[in-house]
């Protein structure tokens, strides 16, 4: 069964540090090998808070990108992240995240539904020819730092 002084050793470690809670929703178990990833839920958390208080700065009758937002947060390759972010949009009526669209000028995904997306957009002014924003001039570039 082991070396009984290891054994008490690992205790001692254990008492001091013990592992993760296997029912803790942040750690995850995967792969042959049984690796433990953690993952911070305050972290996932701010990072949606942040995409959506961006979001909620953008005018009526404005659009942006994915990429746009994941510049203003300082994350240029979090376009992607971004997107999933605003798919989990807690409020999107009240959060415009309408107004986000692919870095193509295509207007993209909408929880609701891509035609509700396009409704909204052109009810606020925007102009849409086959599904791509017609306009550059309607984008809406943050400021740096938010």
């Amino acid at each position: 069964m082991g070396d009984p002084q290891t054994a008490l050793s690992a205790r001692a470690i254990l008492r001091r540090a013990p592992p993760p809670s296997p029912v803790d929703p942040s750690i995850s178990i995967i792969g042959p090998h049984q690796i433990l990833i953690y993952t911070s839920i305050i972290s996932i958390v701010s990072f949606q808070e942040e995409v959506l208080r961006l979001v909620s700065k953008i005018p009526r009758g404005m659009v942006t990108t994915y990429g746009e937002i994941a510049r203003a947060m300082g994350r240029p390759k979090a376009a992607r992240a971004v997107g999933l972010a605003l798919s989990r949009n807690p409020r999107p009526g009240e959060i415009p995240c309408h107004r986000v669209i692919r870095e193509d000028g295509t207007i993209g995904g909408y929880v609701l539904g891509k035609k509700l997306k396009e409704r909204m957009l052109r009810d606020e002014g925007v102009r849409i020819r086959g599904g791509r924003i017609e306009s550059r001039g309607c984008i809406f570039r943050f400021r740096r730092g938010g």
